[in-house]
């Protein structure tokens, strides 16, 4: 998974981190820094289940369940 941000009024995104991303066949996602810049438990569990979980069921979180 690969992130890049966008700071707002633009909401401009980094080409080139989009086209390595799928060059090496990852997801891509970029995030709006005014959302991410305090800590909001639930602003970013709706981010982490938005980009789902893929790795070993027996560590996946329980609220991700």
């Amino acid at each position: 998974m690969v992130i890049g941000y966008i700071h707002p009024p633009e909401v401009k995104t980094d080409p080139s981190l989009k086209s390595e991303a799928k060059a090496r066949g990852l997801f891509y996602s970029f995030i709006n820094l005014k959302v991410y810049e305090k800590y909001d438990e639930e602003v970013f569990k709706e981010a982490l289940l938005d980009w789902g979980f893929f790795g070993d069921e027996a560590v996946r979180p329980i609220w991700m369940k």
